[in-house]
Order: structure tokens, then sequence, then C-alpha cells
């Protein structure tokens, strides 16, 4: 349709028709730009709630998220809400976020972060736990030497079966964190390799029955008729275990337990860096002969350069300045090159061992070192008094509280050590 206005023609459409050519109400008009800024992306981590450090006051704590964020971060008491927190302040870098508190100590508690990127709007926010610190309880025993064969002297190596049984027993009475096993788990056939793995086979099953993980260390007689990777075969380590990644055979590795870092130690070298290894025809190795290799230094070193206090795990003792009287060999041949690691770390509260079945005890600037006494020493009764084992509680303060049961005695271990 067309109407005349003056001299022009111009068209008239039905209002249905110019409804439909209309642009949807709120979209922008020519001329004009009503778009909104995009909302940043809410911030995530795998984990999402750590435990306080035990030792020292806390003033940062580190969280690693899923994503980067470059932007400005703010920090708030609730998930939704509030005012920022002027006490706590949030710093990303390199893929960590890190909570900080405007002088003194985090407290524990949840903070909820949020990042702004440029040119967006303000993320969603996300939760940040710092829990309390609650004491960390370790089941150790060491050197059952099992084996399904006769007495040797003092060494009764068929009943390390019912003494690890016993130990596992009472160690799923109390809440653990995990159990160390400090080496010399098995014991062998003089030629027998599959009678030996049977052994090993047996008394892991035992373990296994704990309710908590089992760290297992390295010793001479695990070795003394399989290689190293054999016997890690048939054996299963804590599932947070980390480690190095150059290992070959996985022998030495940390995990972390609510604040505290457990590094385990392998002494099972030569003198010349060989591997233990061992076969029908003998060994390549005698128990005076340990060694922990410059590559595991290293590998140590870095592991101590953390913000976490620290436990070593070791099977042959470090304390090469106090040798247990009645057999000096059990000492590792470089002990004070691993000694003056640990030291010039300031961060090891304690080295808990085995190997010397008398058990033994040292300090040295700071450090507790603890040879717990073998548990294959002694016919096995009914009686308490014939295995060895013990139960470890490290406190907020680093002081490690360690009930011995059997021969094992037990130790008020105030930190830092005398």
């Amino acid at each position: 349709m067309k109407t005349v206005i003056g001299n022009k023609q111009q068209a008239v459409f039905p209002l249905n028709v110019l409804a439909a050519l209309a642009p949807p109400l709120g979209c922008p008009q020519p001329g004009g730009d009503d778009s909104k800024p995009a909302r940043t992306s809410t911030p995530a981590a795998e984990i999402t709630s750590i435990s306080q450090i035990p030792g020292a006051p806390q003033q940062r704590v580190e969280f690693t998220l899923t994503g980067i964020h470059d932007g400005e971060w703010k920090v708030y008491a609730a998930n939704t809400g509030g005012a920022v927190l002027s006490t706590v302040s949030a710093d990303f870098s390199g893929g960590t976020l890190s909570l900080i508190a405007a002088g003194g100590e985090l407290a524990p508690g949840t903070y909820y972060v949020s990042v702004t990127e440029k040119g967006k709007t303000e993320s969603g926010r996300l939760g940040l736990t710092l829990t309390p610190y609650t004491p960390v309880r370790i089941g150790l025993l060491t050197d059952p030497h099992y084996a399904d064969i006769n007495p040797a002297g003092s060494r009764h190596f068929k009943d390390a079966l019912n003494k690890v049984r016993d130990a596992v027993a009472y160690f799923n009475t109390a809440p653990l964190d995990f159990i160390a096993e400090l080496g010399d788990l098995k014991d062998k056939h003089a030629t027998d390799k599959l009678f030996t793995v049977g052994c090993l086979g047996t008394i892991e099953g035992e373990l296994r029955k704990a309710y908590a993980e089992v760290a297992h260390v390295l010793g001479n007689h695990d070795m003394d008729m399989l290689s190293k990777a054999e016997f890690l075969e048939h054996i299963t380590n804590p599932s947070r275990a980390v480690y190095p990644d150059n290992a070959v055979d996985k022998s030495y590795y940390s995990f972390v337990v609510r604040g505290i870092k457990f590094i385990v130690l392998d002494a099972c070298f030569t003198k010349n860096n060989d591997p233990y290894k061992g076969d029908a025809s003998g060994t390549n190795y005698t128990y005076r002969e340990a060694s922990v290799p410059p590559k595991e230094q290293q590998w140590l070193r870095m592991e101590l350069d953390s913000p976490y206090p620290v436990i070593i795990l070791a099977h042959q003792l470090l304390d090469f300045w106090n040798k247990p009287a009645a057999d000096p060999d059990t000492v590792v041949l470089n002990a004070n090159e691993v000694v003056e690691i640990l030291e010039a770390s300031g961060k090891v509260a304690a080295v808990f061992q085995g190997h010397h079945h008398a058990g033994h005890y040292s300090t040295r600037k700071g450090i507790h070192y603890v040879t717990l006494k073998g548990m294959v020493e002694g016919p096995y009764s009914s009686s308490s008094s014939s295995t060895s084992y013990a139960v470890a509680e490290i406190d907020a303060s680093l002081n490690i509280t360690w009930d011995g049961f059997g021969n094992e005695p037990d130790r008020n271990l105030v930190h830092p050590a005398p």
C-alpha cells in the first residue's frame, strides 16, 4: 500500500509487519553500546583444604590452582556478600595462590577468594580452608626378618609372622596415619629364590591387613636373594608417595601428612654406589657396606627445600658420632655427608631407624636419632615382651611421644632435641 504526501509516495506497512521488523527489546541500537563486560571465571583448585604446618606460626599458606588468573585478587570471610578482608591478602604467581596474613599467624578457617581480570567483572568465590593441626600418629616396626626357617642364634624367623600379626592387630585399634616398616621385612632360604619370594608375600600379606597404609624402607636383607626391583614388585607403599623423576627402582621417596614431610632414604648401595642385589650364588654387598649415593643426596637436598618440618625414615644408622659399641658397622659409610645435609636444612626433627636390633638413641644439633629394636629377636609367646614395636605421636610443637610395646622402651622426645 502507498500513500501520496505532496509529490512523494511513501510505503505504508501494517502494524504487524512493523513489529516484526523492529529490533528485539534490549538489543544495542545503532550508534550506542549497551553490552556488558564478561564475568571472570571462578578459580578452581584440586585440593581446597590443607592442614596447618606444625612447629612454627604460619603467615602464608599456598594452594595450587588449576588455571591461570591474572588480575586483582580479593579475600572474603563468606561465600557471598560481606566486605573484603583487610587482615588477609591473596597473591597469585605461577599457578600458586598464597593466602597471606597481614602481620602474625594465619588463623585456621575458610577463606573465599575471587579474581577480577582486566576488562571483566569479578568472578565467583572459591573457598580455601586451613584446618587446625591435629597430631600425626605413626605405627613403627623394624627387622621382622620373616622366613619359614629354623632359628639362628637369637633370631626366630618363623615367629616374626605372629609378632607382625599382633602388631597389626594393635595398630588397627589405634587411629594411625600410616605404618612405617623400617627394613629387613624378610629373610631368605639359602638357595631357593621362589621360597624366599613366597615368604615375602606371606609377611607383606600380614601388613596389608592393616587399616593404615604402610611405608616400606629397604633393608639389606630385603635384597639378599632379590634385586630391588624384584622386592618392590611384591610390596605396596603409600598411595601419596612421591618418587624422584629419575628414580629407577623407586626405592626412596617422600610424602606429606598434615604438614609434616616424611622422607624415606635408601642406603642399600655399596661404597661404589652399586645397588644391592642378591641371588642363590650370593650378594654383591655385605651389611657393613651401606652408602647413600650422590644422586640420592642431591634429591634429599631438594626435598628438604620446602616449608615442611621433616621426619627421616631409614634402615641403616646415620648417627656416626655415636656408633653402637656392639656393632659399629651398622652405621652408613658416608653418614657424615647425609647428616650434614640434614643439619644444614634446619627442617629435620627426627630420624627413625632400624638395622641395629638392640636399639639405639642419639641426638645432635636439635635432631633425635631413634633406632627401633629388631622384631626378630627372641621366640614368640603370648607375652607382649617377646616383641617390639611402637606408636609415635607428633604434636603441634613437634614433640614426639613414643609408646613402646614389648621390648621397645617409651620415650618423650622434646623438640628441638637437646
